[in-house]
C-alpha cells in the first residue's frame, strides 16, 4: 500500500509523477487529436 500512496515523499517528487502521468497522457491524446481534427475539417 506504500506503494500507492505517496507517504513519505517530498513534494518535489510527487509533482514529478503528476508531470510524467500527465506528460504520457497528453501524449497519446494528441496524435488521435489532430487525427480527428483532419477528419472533422473535411
Amino acid at each position: 500500500m506504500r506503494m500507492l500512496l505517496p507517504v513519505g515523499r517530498s513534494g518535489w517528487a510527487i509533482a514529478a509523477g503528476y508531470a510524467l502521468l500527465f506528460s504520457m497522457v497528453a501524449s497519446i491524446a494528441a496524435p488521435v487529436a489532430v487525427i480527428v481534427s483532419m477528419f472533422t475539417i473535411r
